[in-house]
């Protein structure tokens, strides 16, 4: 059997500081404050979908909340 050894080698480089370099974190603390938490039910409505009209007049239909996660989910098993 042979062994096999690992040579570790740090590579290093030296950069000049930018002036219009900025830090993630820094714009996130500049940032205006997170929007509220809301609770939302699954039997929200989450959006309102039109219908194409094809026995007359376009209808609105209510989406519920689950129902994106419902189609996601119906996606990924297709």
């Amino acid at each position: 059997m042979f062994r096999l050894f690992s040579i570790k080698k740090r590579l290093t480089a030296s950069i000049n500081k930018a002036n219009d370099l900025y830090c993630f974190d820094k714009l996130i603390k500049k940032s205006a404050p997170p929007a509220p938490k809301i609770n939302i039910s699954s039997d929200d409505v989450a959006m309102y979908q039109y219908t194409d009209g094809t026995t007359g007049v376009s209808k609105k239909v209510m989406l519920g909340a689950r129902f994106p996660s419902f189609m996601c989910s119906a996606s990924l098993c297709a």
